[in-house]
């Protein structure tokens, strides 16, 4: 069967875009955006709401897809708008290698929190312990989540950043 290139569905996702044409009064030919876009050579975006002009070019414009993307902002409201722990708390991360999970983690950091992240690997255990500066790290796939926050001593107050879906029976620590 021969599908024609208008039956298939493009995959959108947030990315960087340069602006070849544009009526719009907010966009001009030449502007970098950053905002929802197609995963194709070229774009035509009729609804600019969820786009936004890079004014700051001295950064690489990846940052946009990360740290000043949709991992950055997902990762700073999660953490200072729901948790807002202070300085000495305990923050438990889920999935805490990925893109969100980093960026919390450095959060939490910042302000002093001790910081625990699990992730579904060794490498990315090392990961969050050697590079990213996260207090302790285990691999969940190896040590249930009871166990292994019991035994990190976090049984005081805990902010959980939670990145996928697991099991809640460690709630009751």
């Amino acid at each position: 069967m021969n599908e024609s290139s208008q039956d298939k569905q493009v995959i959108t996702a947030y990315g960087v875009s340069k602006v070849l044409d544009s009526e719009h009064p907010d966009f001009r030919e030449g502007d970098l955006v950053w905002g929802t876009t197609g995963w194709e050579e070229f774009s035509l975006i009729t609804e600019t709401e969820t786009h936004r002009k890079i004014t700051y070019t001295d950064v690489p414009l990846s940052y946009y897809t990360g740290l000043l993307g949709m991992p950055g902002l997902t990762a700073y409201a999660r953490f200072f708008e729901l948790c807002s722990p202070k300085k000495g708390e305990n923050v438990f991360i889920s999935a805490a290698s990925g893109a969100v999970g980093q960026l919390v983690g450095q959060f939490a950091k910042s302000i002093g929190c001790h910081v625990v992240g699990s992730a579904g690997s060794k490498d990315k255990v090392d990961l969050l312990k050697t590079k990213f500066g996260f207090d302790e790290a285990f691999n969940y796939i190896k040590k249930s989540m009871t166990w292994q926050l019991h035994c990190k001593g976090m049984k005081s107050k805990l902010f959980y950043v939670g990145n996928i879906a697991l099991s809640v029976d460690w709630l009751t620590i």
